[in-house]
Formats: structure tokens, sequence, C-alpha cells
């Protein structure tokens, strides 16, 4: 399972090495807004807490080191969310 995570943040192109987000050029913005647009996807807020963290770490679909990283958090609950919606 680790090795698919880190497949689909290579594809992706997502890095967890950071903990914060860097400041984008609204270019950089709208060029990844433009994308997703052609792609079909769509941003969505979801708020998550200890024991749903707990529950990713539990099926692996994140590090134990990374619960505090929000990039992290993120891909893991996409990637999840993802393989719910096609695997089951």
């Amino acid at each position: 399972m680790w090795e698919t995570v880190a497949l689909r943040r290579e594809v992706w192109g997502v890095s967890m090495s950071e903990n914060s987000k860097t400041p984008t050029s609204a270019a950089e913005r709208m060029r990844r807004y433009r994308k997703r647009q052609r792609r079909g996807q769509r941003v969505v807020r979801v708020q998550i807490g200890p024991i749903e963290i707990d529950g990713l770490i539990d099926k692996r679909y994140l590090a134990p080191d990374d619960k505090e990283n929000t990039e992290a958090l993120e891909f893991a609950v996409g990637a999840y969310v993802s393989d719910s919606l096609l695997y089951d």
C-alpha cells in the first residue's frame, strides 16, 4: 500500500517534504485551476478530526509522521475517497 501511495504522489506531483504551503503567484493558481477544470476535477473542503486521521493511518493512506502535514492529509483523503469509490 505504501508503494501505491508513493506512486500516486509521484504521478500527481505531490511533495510531502514540507509541512506548510508556500505562497504561489496568482498566475500559478490560475494555471492549476484551469488544469483541474480541463480534467473535470473539483476542489472541496472536508473537515476531519483525530479519529479520521488515525483511520487514514490504520488503513495506510497516511504515514504516522505526516499527521500534522496538511498536504499529506489532503492527499490521503483524496486517495481514500478515490479508492473507496472505485474499488468497493
